[in-house]
C-alpha cells in the first residue's frame, strides 16, 4: 500500500491561526502547543508501527514510505 496524497484528519481544537493551503482558522485560543489549520503532518521513519493493533498498521507503514 501506498499513500500518495494528503489525508484530511480533524482534531478537537486548534489554535487562532492558519498555513497555506489552509484560507481561515477556526480556533480563538493563540495556544503554540495547539495546530493551526492546515498543518501538515508526517509519521516519523522511527515510529514502532508493531505496537499498534494490526487493523491499523499497513496504513501506518503506507505513511512512513509517503514522499509527498
Amino acid at each position: 500500500m501506498l499513500i500518495d496524497h494528503a489525508l484530511r484528519f480533524t482534531v478537537e481544537r486548534t489554535r487562532r491561526s492558519y498555513l497555506y493551503p489552509a484560507r481561515h482558522f477556526a480556533g480563538l485560543v493563540t495556544d503554540v502547543n495547539l495546530p493551526p489549520m492546515g498543518l501538515r503532518v508526517r509519521l516519523k521513519a522511527s515510529f514502532d508501527v508493531p505496537a499498534v493493533p494490526a487493523a491499523g498498521a499497513d496504513r501506518l507503514v503506507a505513511l512512513k514510505r509517503a514522499t509527498g
